[in-house]
């Protein structure tokens, strides 16, 4: 998951069509109805993460860590009253299982992927962030498209053999594509209009809607795609299996977020081009 994700920087909300008022999705489907997880005899809090994620986790200029997940977790532990007891650690990326399996952490919160050979591992919260596939077209079309074979009269960009090619494949296998090796190919193509769109990551296509290289050229067109191919392309938060009663009250604390609004808020500060 973190090879999608570079760093960038967070520019002003442009006031203009092509950038309307980010959506407000609901991040817990199905929102947990239960007490708070009784967390008696924890001692310790402490979230392990790394300062090269960004915008999930990194340095800011002012020599602070920050992003998305730090504020999450700050949040969590607000929510769950462990203030006192709640710590965050950076460590470099390929050292934070070993730490949390020498229990010199409690948790992974810096895009562990929850893949089948990580669930033997680790127990893992719910999702509390997803990355949809997306389409995006010029700012002319309309952003309610219906995506149907008759929908564009030119190819619509991929990443060639990438996940995203083949979902495309699977949904419209009438619609005609063109495979690029890199997004920057893609959005001069775009704006050139020799493509009549581009299907790719939600999150990626984001920050390039946001680079200034797009010049506002282009919006979200449709709905977000939630494939099953796409399952590991969520954040989730890592536990030792040992230590599930965590797990259990990370997830009551995400859906009590989501439902005071926290969520919303963490997430409209950090991606101002919405995603969904």
């Amino acid at each position: 998951m973190r090879s999608f994700v570079i760093l960038f920087a967070i520019f002003f909300i442009y006031q203009t069509e092509a950038y309307s008022a980010p959506a407000q999705p609901q991040f817990i489907n199905n929102p947990i109805k239960q007490k708070p997880t009784d967390l008696t005899g924890l001692t310790r809090l402490r979230f392990l993460t790394t300062t090269d994620f960004s915008p999930f986790n990194y340095i800011n200029t002012q020599g602070q860590l920050t992003g998305y997940n730090i504020e999450l977790a700050r949040a969590l532990c607000r929510e769950l009253k462990l203030d006192n007891i709640c710590q965050i650690e950076a460590l470099p990326w390929d050292e934070l299982q070993k730490a949390l399996d020498k229990g010199e952490g409690e948790a992974i919160i810096a895009g562990l992927t929850p893949s089948k050979n990580n669930r033997q591992t680790y127990s893992f919260s719910r999702p509390y962030l997803k990355f949809p596939a997306r389409f995006i077209a010029l700012n002319a079309v309309r952003s309610d498209t219906k995506i149907t074979k008759k929908a564009f009269e030119k190819p619509v960009g991929i990443l060639t053999n990438s996940k995203h090619a083949k979902v495309f494949a699977q949904y419209f296998p009438d619609i005609k594509t063109e495979g690029f090796d890199d997004r920057e190919a893609m959005l001069k193509a775009l704006q050139a209009q020799d493509i009549a769109a581009i299907f790719d990551d939600g999150l990626a296509l984001s920050f390039m809607l946001e680079n200034n290289d797009s010049n506002l050229c282009c919006h979200f067109i449709a709905e977000p795609y939630y494939a099953p191919q796409l399952a590991e392309n969520q954040m989730t938060i890592a536990v030792s299996t040992h230590n599930q009663r965590l797990t259990r009250a990370f997830n009551y604390a995400l859906a009590a977020l989501e439902k005071n609004g926290t969520l919303n808020e963490i997430y409209m500060r950090h991606f101002p081009v919405s995603f969904y």
